[in-house]
């Protein structure tokens, strides 16, 4: 499915040492959506597969066959952040009502999301679905500073980022 995809991408790009899976496409079969959810599960697989390396005392070649055999430090990492950008989810969610509203509408509308059935199932799983729902809340907020608070910065940074970011998440660079 989708996370053996994304994962799986991921993990292929460091074994291979090749980011760019248009220039070896026998390598990337798996890796079936766009590659820019490989690319962010990287920036947290790395850290937590060089830590494993490290206080393994293996190599690179011991902890690519550890993979193999037993993923689950993977998955678990990949799980962890869709899990991290589901609760921010529920947070931003909180403050920007809050902010549109009152406290008690607020907190009425983080509660109606962190109990739903759809965004609960969802964060937790390595999908797409929850870092683009968290990027198009983030893309509202900045949205939200623009308005209130006429902040420059917000137009360049956050926006740009959070648009782009769900756009190449869900359909990639495709016109």
């Amino acid at each position: 499915g989708d996370e053996q995809s994304q994962l799986g991408g991921a993990l292929v790009m460091l074994k291979n040492f090749n980011f760019l899976p248009a220039t070896a496409p026998a390598d990337f079969v798996l890796l079936y959506y766009p590659p820019v959810m490989s690319y962010f599960y990287l920036l947290f697989l790395v850290p937590v597969l060089a830590i494993w390396m490290v206080l393994g005392g293996v190599s690179v070649q011991e902890l690519a066959e550890r993979v193999v055999l037993d993923p689950t430090i993977p998955w678990v990492v990949g799980r962890g952040v869709i899990v991290v950008l589901g609760v921010l989810s529920v947070y931003l969610v909180y403050w920007l009502t809050k902010r549109l509203f009152e406290d008690r509408r607020g907190l009425l509308a983080a509660f109606f999301l962190a109990t739903s059935f759809l965004h609960v199932s969802l964060s937790h799983f390595t999908r797409h679905w929850v870092p683009s729902i968290f990027f198009e809340i983030l893309a509202a907020a900045a949205a939200l500073n623009i308005w209130q608070l006429g902040r420059r910065k917000d137009y360049v940074s956050v926006i740009s980022v959070a648009a782009s970011q769900n756009r190449l998440i869900k359909i990639g660079l495709s016109p």
